[in-house]
């Protein structure tokens, strides 16, 4: 009975192992795809301001132009935010060690 007892313990023991070492590759693939993504956008070159002529450029166009660059802003945020709430999920800090550290 007790040798069952301990094969069932090993058993569950695995399972977990097994399940946990799934989510840490998942998390680790979910990472690597964040840090591409963060990659392509760092590595595309911004473009230089146009310059402005005479009347060309209304109120209007200008405020849709911010509006426009204000999206791809708060994108390239949110996808900054998403990667360090990745890599805090993939790595998560041991405030324990750090206060042993001090």
């Amino acid at each position: 009975m007790r040798k069952e007892m301990d094969e069932m313990q090993q058993e569950v023991k695995k399972s977990k192992q097994v399940s946990e070492e799934l989510d840490i590759r998942e998390r680790l693939k979910k990472s690597d795809d964040s840090l591409s993504r963060l990659e392509t956008v760092c590595s595309t070159p911004t473009p230089p301001p146009r310059k402005r002529i005479g009347s060309e450029i209304t109120d209007e166009i200008l405020q849709v132009s911010l509006a426009e660059e204000n999206k791809k802003l708060k994108k390239d945020i949110d996808m900054l935010v998403s990667l360090c709430l990745n890599l805090l999920n993939h790595f998560p800090l041991n405030l324990e060690f750090s206060k042993k550290l001090k």
